[in-house]
């Protein structure tokens, strides 16, 4: 993200070659350092490295490498101590859950028990990672996601959808028209949903659903599209001009709801 937009210099990159969803990455644990260089015959795994020891072994030596914090140059970096923060940015991986090996599935259902209430096992991999944010954020803290547009329709969605809406305050969730997607090169439709961790006032509050009818070319366009977004949701105004369209949902409506979003963002015509 930080060379799409090169705003800042920073000489602390906190790197890590390791799976995320352990139950070793949580507030409170710590990433050691990496004590190999990270060698290219590894540097793209596929999932079933991590529980397949076949696989594993099938690494030679000089390819294999240990888990561990890094420098943008592959060595072994400072070790990283996880805390719970106040915003996650992410765009995870939208693995659906048909490519993911049935072994690791069964390590995703334990790694997250707490949630199971919310969990299907036919979730894709990004709904894991909603649920490992949430544990990262802090109460009042903000999320901010790259989805797949299906999360907001998939029956295996739902119960991440009812998580959602009774432990955060959805503030906006937002599309786009000119193309389908915002990543470079996806080919299905994606979404970007903020909502703020919190569980007060939520029958009161409202979720604003953004088309873009063009998409931003530069950090001001981007900044004057916020402030029109910005401005729709503090007056509880609709917009539809040449920028973008929106509409206010209230969040108790959603609630009701909660088998199909998608329609909130299906372009209409006529």
């Amino acid at each position: 993200m930080s060379l799409q937009e090169p705003l800042y210099e920073t000489q602390r990159v906190r790197l890590a070659v390791w799976d995320s969803t352990e139950p070793t990455v949580r507030p409170g644990k710590t990433i050691p350092t990496l004590s190999r260089e990270l060698r290219k015959a590894y540097a793209r795994p596929k999932l079933d490295v991590f529980t397949n020891h076949s696989a594993i072994s099938a690494f030679s030596e000089n390819a294999y490498i240990n888990k561990g914090s890094l420098t943008p140059e592959g060595v072994g970096g400072d070790a990283i101590h996880l805390e719970s923060v106040d915003v996650v940015i992410m765009n995870p991986p939208f693995t659906r859950q048909e490519r993911i090996p049935e072994e690791y599935k069964i390590k995703l259902a334990g790694r997250f028990r707490e949630y199971a209430d919310n969990l299907t096992g036919q979730s894709g991999l990004h709904g894991y990672f909603i649920l490992l944010a949430d544990v990262f954020l802090n109460v009042g803290g903000r999320l901010a996601f790259v989805l797949p547009a299906t999360v907001l329709r998939l029956q295996s969605m739902e119960g991440l959808r009812k998580f959602l809406i009774d432990n955060y305050r959805l503030d906006y969730i937002i599309t786009t028209e000119q193309r389908s997607a915002f990543s470079e090169a996806a080919r299905f439709r994606e979404i970007l949903l903020i909502a703020t961790k919190t569980k007060e006032n939520l029958e009161a509050s409202k979720c604003l659903f953004v088309n873009l009818k063009r998409i931003p070319v530069d950090s001001a366009d981007s900044d004057f599209l916020a402030e029109e977004i910005i401005s729709s949701k503090s007056a509880n105004q609709n917009l539809n001009d040449a920028d973008l369209s929106t509409e206010s949902v209230s969040q108790s409506e959603l609630r009701f709801s909660t088998e199909n979003w998608f329609d909130r963002i299906s372009i209409k015509t006529g």
